[in-house]
């Protein structure tokens, strides 16, 4: 039976080729199966004027020759910046303008104070190996393995996308080594401040205006089943707007908090936060969870680079394989985390950064102070 491309999920590239022989699409149909491997899962929403216009000014920048630069992506976190790269590498795999598109993201904070970082050089290096099937040709030395990938030459005529850095000295440090052995043709890079980065092209990533914000809202209750909750006026829409100040992630967790209150008590408790808005949907969001969603969310810092379905229910402390599913559905309805794939058999989950950073950084505070500030 021939599936499409998009529904098939293939680690090794020769065996994805054997799948696809008889594909009329060929070589195209194998480059596009192999950007959905590297690539995450991450919904773009056509229409956003804000946002399709800093996608046109980053393709601009590539076509007219601005590729020898890195492009940044940069600004607060829950504006995205994960989702435009992701649409970026998308769209110049499709264009043509590079072969192959490869992700690395840096991750979240460790766990634990004690937990030693790890370092920009070393994250990459894993990623690209684990993408390129180098792994068990290299072992464990990561010198082996960076130049492993070098002798492949298959960055040459890549994209790398970097997602998620840190703006530390050392951090821009390391990815200027890396990038120099590497010479991938283009580079993608996210984060939340401005890089001291020599020769970067920086775009800064803005809050969606009233009419996309509306958009986004609708556009991302049907795509989690949530239209029921949605406004019923277009004043309490451009109210939602102001209080979450456009920023996308704000909203989801918004609408994820209209599911549990009506929409002017979500508002009068975004407009008392202020500064700390947050902190005030994630303690509310965390307060409405019930016991089995609390310890899921818990567990999720465990694996800030995506758990599967079948980890979770192995784990054992979260119920039958049915109940970890229907637990796991309630949180991505809430936006505290991400399904990145799913069937009928099984699912891998993300979580959010801001979401992460929640659970092992502010949820300690909550526990001590019997859940109030």
């Amino acid at each position: 039976m021939n599936l499409p491309v998009s529904e098939i999920e293939i680690e090794d590239a020769e065996v994805l080729a054997g799948l696809l022989g008889d594909n009329q699409e060929g070589e195209g149909a194998l480059k596009q199966a192999k950007l959905l491997m590297y690539v995450p899962h991450k919904p773009y929403y056509d229409g956003l004027h804000k946002q399709e216009l800093l996608i046109k000014s980053a393709l601009d920048a590539v076509k007219q020759g601005i590729e020898s630069r890195p492009l940044l992506l940069w600004g607060m976190g829950g504006l995205g910046k994960s989702t435009l790269a992701a649409q970026l590498a998308r769209s110049l795999v499709h264009a043509e303008v590079a072969e192959m598109a490869f992700w690395a993201s840096m991750g979240v904070v460790p766990t634990k104070p004690t937990e030693p970082a790890v370092s920009v050089r070393e994250k990459i290096t894993a990623c690209l190996a684990a993408q390129l099937g180098l792994l068990d040709q290299f072992g464990e030395s990561l010198d082996a393995r960076l130049f492993g990938i070098v002798e492949k030459g298959v960055l040459e005529c890549s994209l790398l996308v970097v997602d998620n850095l840190d703006a530390t000295t050392e951090c821009v440090g390391d990815l200027c080594s890396v990038l120099e052995m590497l010479r991938p043709k283009h580079v993608i890079l996210t984060c939340r401040s401005m890089l001291d980065l020599p020769h970067c092209y920086p775009l800064k990533v803005q809050p969606l205006d009233g009419d996309d914000s509306e958009l986004f809202l609708q556009t991302d209750a049907t795509r989690r089943g949530l239209e029921a909750f949605l406004p019923h006026t277009k004043r309490v829409f451009a109210e939602i707007c102001e209080a979450t100040g456009g920023v996308p992630f704000a909203v989801q967790l918004a609408l994820g908090q209209a599911t549990r209150m009506p929409w002017h008590s979500v508002l009068e408790g975004l407009r008392a936060a202020h500064s700390e808005l947050y902190v005030y949907l994630f303690r509310g969001l965390w307060r409405s969870l019930g016991p089995r969603a609390q310890k899921a969310l818990v567990y999720m810092r465990t694996a800030p680079d995506g758990i599967e379905l079948d980890e979770l229910v192995s784990v054992g402390i979260l119920g039958s394989r049915d109940e970890v599913s229907s637990t796991m559905a309630e949180l991505v309805r809430l936006s505290l985390i991400e399904v990145e794939i799913e069937d009928d058999s099984s699912a891998s989950y993300s979580i959010h950064p801001l979401t992460y950073n929640f659970i092992v950084s502010d949820l300690p505070h909550v526990w001590a102070h019997g859940n109030e500030r």
